[in-house]
């Protein structure tokens, strides 16, 4: 009885693993496209523009290679991709090249608090100082100055931009899950003098493969 019972349980304990290995084969992670081009959206290539009172706004997906180049031409580049996954695999960022213009004749005034990213329908902020801090050299421990370096290409800090002025930099949000089925950017709370002025960017989702 033994000698018969011993191999049936033992392929009993490895079925989940074999199970989890051919579900993470099939495993499919999501992935940002732009929208349709509906007005007021206008989209060329990545880069997906709308305009709010005044405001040029635009923001654009930065996957790894293009990110890595934008921190480098902007003046950031640390050798490295600092919102790669991290070796424990638990935060995923999704980063924007972000354009703002200001096209009036007030001072506009904009925290990276007032953009979020919503993915179906949990709200995501985006990485401000104190939690680039946290992230970057209290739990991964890299160089304080790696976070200093940043700051010339990644918005962390409140924006103000002059009239007639402009600007363009990264925002960066974290935790994202690996699938889901929608996704936009909302911005709320942007102030031109004393008004507030808001905007929202559909963004497309599609299903690939994990590690493609």
């Amino acid at each position: 009885m033994s000698r018969t019972s011993a191999p049936t349980r033992s392929t009993a304990a490895l079925l989940p693993a074999l199970l989890l290995a051919v579900c993470c084969l099939g495993a499919k992670v999501s992935r940002l496209v732009p929208p349709e081009p509906v007005a007021p959206l206008s989209v060329s290539g990545k880069r997906v523009s709308v305009p709010a009172g005044g405001l040029d706004i635009a923001f654009e997906v930065l996957e790894a290679p293009e990110r890595v180049r934008f921190l480098e031409e902007c003046g950031a580049g640390v050798g490295q991709d600092p919102f790669a996954p991290d070796p424990g695999g638990r935060f995923r960022f999704a980063t924007f090249r972000f354009d703002l213009a200001n096209r009036t004749r007030e001072e506009v005034t904009l925290h990276p608090a007032g953009v979020l990213a919503i993915v179906d329908d949990t709200p995501h902020f985006p990485l401000e100082y104190t939690a680039a801090y946290e992230h970057f050299v209290s739990r991964r421990r890299l160089d304080p100055a790696l976070l200093e370096s940043l700051q010339k290409c990644v918005f962390l800090e409140t924006i103000v931009l002059p009239a007639g002025g402009r600007t363009s930099g990264l925002l960066a949000f974290r935790d994202l899950p690996e699938r889901f089925k929608k996704f936009r950017i909302a911005g709320g709370n942007i102030l031109v003098g004393a008004e507030s002025r808001s905007f929202m960017i559909p963004f497309g989702v599609k299903q690939e493969k994990a590690g493609k």
